[in-house]
């Protein structure tokens, strides 16, 4: 079901009360509403899950197999560096990764925020929309996600690569995809008829 009413063709749209929680540190305008929080999909945490379980197992394994007095001193301490070392490469910085990039649709603006140490934030008006479509492969439609691609019109160049922004994975596409449309038409249409606002 799309987010807004779309009962009458042409008619202003009301909004409904907004109950998107956002990170702390991001901000809209006056009379912009968050409409969606997207984050990639879970199943990219597979491999993160399984290779953590994986050097779990070799600890557990290293210290109830290899004799007591190898797990001692220096080498004992580089063997715990090295696991610690690739436990967080391998799998908690992913895991950090995929919590702190997110997806944002508001009612004016589509914003990509990522990055742990360094942050990094993409917007794009909502006005500026010309094409939006979803690529799903097998596991997205078994899992009912996929990539939305939303093309943004520049200069007559719509179909270039860096006028795309792309939401990787994410949860519902196809509903996500349907009230982004939905979206875009009201803005056209308001910004078509004089005297109209857009949301």
């Amino acid at each position: 079901m799309s987010t807004f009413d779309t009962e009458a063709p042409g008619a202003q749209p009301a909004p409904r009360a907004s109950t998107v929680t956002l990170p702390r540190d991001v901000r809209l305008n006056p009379g912009e509403e968050a409409v969606y929080l997207l984050r990639t999909h879970p199943k990219v945490l597979f491999v993160p899950a399984v290779t953590w379980l994986i050097l779990l197992a070799a600890a557990v394994a290293c210290y109830m197999f290899v004799p007591r007095d190898m797990l001692e001193g220096w080498l004992y301490l580089g063997l715990q560096a090295i696991t610690c070392a690739l436990a967080i490469h391998y799998a908690a910085w992913p895991i950090l990764q995929w919590w702190k990039k997110v997806y944002i649709v508001t009612t004016k603006q589509l914003i990509i925020r990522e990055g742990v140490l360094y942050k990094k934030s993409i917007s794009s008006q909502l006005t500026r929309v010309s094409d939006i479509h979803v690529d799903r492969g097998i596991l997205d439609r078994i899992f009912r996600c996929g990539t939305l691609v939303i093309i943004n019109a520049a200069n007559g160049e719509a179909a270039q690569s860096g006028n795309r922004v792309i939401f990787s994975d994410v949860p519902h596409a196809l509903k996500v995809e349907q009230t982004l449309k939905d979206m875009v038409y009201h803005n056209s249409a308001a910004a078509s008829m004089p005297g109209m606002s857009a949301f």
